[in-house]
């Protein structure tokens, strides 16, 4: 059984799913921002994403999200909605719409600073290699280290716990309802030793 000592999911909105785009990090960058905010909806990942992302139909880095986040901040959902696909090179966001920004700190790869910021209520981005574990969690949905690496991904740390006498990360991610436990899995120290390459801790309202 699994010992829950900090559980933020009721802060957030239903999970999403990110599709085949490369835009986990906006996805997570979003849902962070929104409870920072209390924010009554979904902010737009598609905003975030079209500024943050290093090519057509490429990712973002825990740096250009950080950074685009202060600068240009994102709209409400409904003014910039998710893209089914990757849009037309031509395409770009409306201008003149209401724009929410925020600091953030980019941190290194520690686990007690993830960690802590939970423990404060706070919700950070985390950047992680994947294992092939990552891909089929199962009941009770805490995911040990086995198998290739599969590229890089980020994740939104909500909660924390132990399950048979180890610390435990509950991570949001941005596969839908149908991954995990409704969009939410635990990862265990181990892995997060191993796959941890970084963190986005929010802070400062810019607007």
């Amino acid at each position: 059984m699994i010992d829950i000592e900090v559980d933020l999911r009721s802060l957030m909105q239903p999970v999403r799913d990110q599709g085949k785009r490369p835009s986990c990090l906006a996805f997570a960058t979003s849902a962070a921002h929104e409870v920072v905010r209390s924010f009554p909806g979904y902010l737009a990942p598609e905003y975030l994403y079209y500024f943050a992302k290093s090519g057509p139909g490429r990712g973002c880095t825990l740096s250009s999200m950080s950074r685009v986040l202060a600068s240009a901040g994102q709209p409400p959902e409904a003014d910039c909605p998710v893209q089914s696909k990757e849009p037309d090179l031509a395409w770009k966001p409306t201008s003149g719409l209401q724009l929410f920004r925020r600091d953030s700190d980019l941190k290194p790869a520690a686990i007690q600073g993830v960690f802590d910021a939970i423990r404060a209520g706070s919700t950070p981005v985390v950047g992680l290699k994947l294992p092939e574990s990552f891909f089929r969690p199962a009941a009770p949905w805490v995911i040990r280290s086995a198998g290739k690496i599969h590229g890089g991904h980020a994740v939104v740390g909500a909660g924390i716990g132990r399950y048979q006498g180890n610390a435990i990360l509950l991570i949001r991610n941005s596969w839908g309802l149908g991954w995990a436990d409704r969009g939410y899995a635990w990862l265990d120290e181990a892995l997060l030793r191993k796959h941890l390459v970084g963190v986005i801790h929010l802070t400062g309202d810019l607007t």
